[in-house]
Order: structure tokens, then sequence, then C-alpha cells
């Protein structure tokens, strides 16, 4: 498991298959820490996003590589750009 770092406020582990990686991160405004979790399953297209126990599925038959997505987890609204790899 290698261990990787984004200032003092968050740390991630990228998993051995490198298919998975889990961050904790401070969160300075509700001043508490959050556990996120993102799976790909590469043999299904999908991907897996996970906010403490708030989840969600997207596939990735047909994505939209590199444009802006909002989703909401239960009622907390993400944004992410997933950017394919040349």
């Amino acid at each position: 498991m290698t261990q990787f770092s984004h200032g003092d406020h968050i740390n991630c582990y990228l998993g051995s298959s490198c298919t998975q990686f889990t961050c904790c991160m401070d969160d300075l405004v509700l001043l508490r820490t959050v556990d996120v979790q993102v799976t790909l399953d590469s043999c299904n297209f999908n991907l897996h996003l996970q906010i403490e126990k708030r989840s969600v599925d997207i596939s990735l038959l047909g994505y939209n590589w590199g444009k802006n997505k909002f989703q909401f987890i239960q009622c907390n609204l993400i944004f992410f750009v997933i950017k394919e790899i040349n």
C-alpha cells in the first residue's frame, strides 16, 4: 500500500491493485475527519465513489471524458473530472 498526502489536511493510500484509493480529509469547516474511497472496476467499466457511508456508482461506458461532473450522494454534492490517459 502506497501513502501520499496533500498538505496537512489530506492523507491517501493507494491499494496494491492500483484500482482503489482511500483518503482521510480533515474538514476545517465541520471540524471532523471525512473518509473518502474511490474504486475503479475495469471489468465492468464502473467507478465507485464513497464518502463516509454514502456511495454512488458511475458507469464509464459512453462516459464523456474530461468534462466537469456534479453528482449527488444523498444530500452531498460532489464535483469531479475524469480525464482519459493517452
